[in-house]
């Protein structure tokens, strides 16, 4: 496959997982070849029209570049957005970089990426793209920093193995007994009407022992619209209080617990990507 069509790949990845954020998400986009570049110096809240201007931003910055793939680069400028956004914007609750390259790098220091993440409290997810990507530094990457590596070969899906990042995490709040709802809002593109939806994880249970963290098979969730029109509910009283409720609800960190041997597990079954030694046919592989 040419680079051109590694670039739009790329570009697809990086708007599939836009469109898994919600608007307490926060987030921006760094490209990097000999050096990189980042769409903010901090997080964007991830409100639709934020979510429009880094769409966009990918499709002008997401290119081929020949200058040389720079990690170190890379990092640096991801890790300073964090550091920027410590005192100025951001959720607080789980820290999470998606890495992906389809080259090879001797720019790099495992020891200066793993202090910084630690430090900061990121998780970094790594992805590499074709045969003729270096896959041990970023796999090496990903389990030095409790994150998942993925190898993603050049007719694959790379845009649903990045935006899949989420399950991983997911899973760390599976052994929840009463999670916390989740509020989405939108405007329904068919009739342009306000929506407020209450939503709910849904893991599955079966074959998995109690305590076992469970994989996610989906959310559950109902309109409010159902009940009340939004509209009604925006002239009551009660509406300041109540939406205060809803930001609250929806902001309030849920704690990631994975453990080594879990996320070890969840590595193996999505990827067969593990860190300490094993081979594949020790695990049943699946793709999800």
């Amino acid at each position: 496959m040419g680079e051109g069509s590694r670039v739009q790949m790329a570009k697809d990845a990086v708007k599939k997982v836009v469109d898994t954020l919600s608007w307490t998400d926060y987030a921006t986009v760094v490209t990097f070849g000999s050096r990189a570049t980042a769409a903010s110096s901090g997080l964007y809240k991830m409100d639709s029209s934020a979510k429009s201007f880094l769409k966009q931003w990918a499709d002008t910055n997401v290119h081929s570049n020949g200058g040389g793939t720079n990690f170190r680069a890379a990092f640096n400028a991801a890790f300073g957005v964090f550091r920027t956004s410590a005192t100025s914007s951001g959720s607080e609750c789980e820290k999470v970089i998606l890495f992906m390259t389809d080259g090879a790098s001797t720019q790099y220091s495992y020891d200066a990426i793993q202090s910084d993440a630690t430090s900061l409290g990121v998780r970094i997810f790594s992805y590499t793209l074709g045969d003729g990507a270096e896959q041990t530094v970023p796999k090496t990457i990903a389990c030095q920093n409790n994150g998942v590596y993925q190898h993603i070969p050049d007719c694959g899906d790379l845009a649903g193995a990045m935006a899949g990042y989420f399950k991983v995490l997911a899973a760390g709040t599976s052994k929840i007994a009463h999670p916390q709802p989740r509020w989405v809002h939108y405007f329904a593109s068919s009739t342009g009407e306000e929506v407020l939806s209450g939503c709910l994880p849904v893991f599955k249970d079966e074959g998995q022992a109690p305590g076992q963290v469970r994989e996610l098979l989906g959310a559950t969730c109902i309109d409010l619209n159902v009940i009340v029109p939004i509209s009604t509910l925006r002239s009551m009283e009660c509406w300041t209080d109540f939406w205060g409720e809803v930001v609250n609800e929806t902001q309030t960190c849920t704690p990631t617990t994975l453990t080594d041997a879990e996320l070890e597990s969840l590595r193996v079954s999505r990827t067969c990507g593990c860190c300490t030694y094993c081979t594949c046919e020790t695990y049943q592989y699946h793709e999800s």
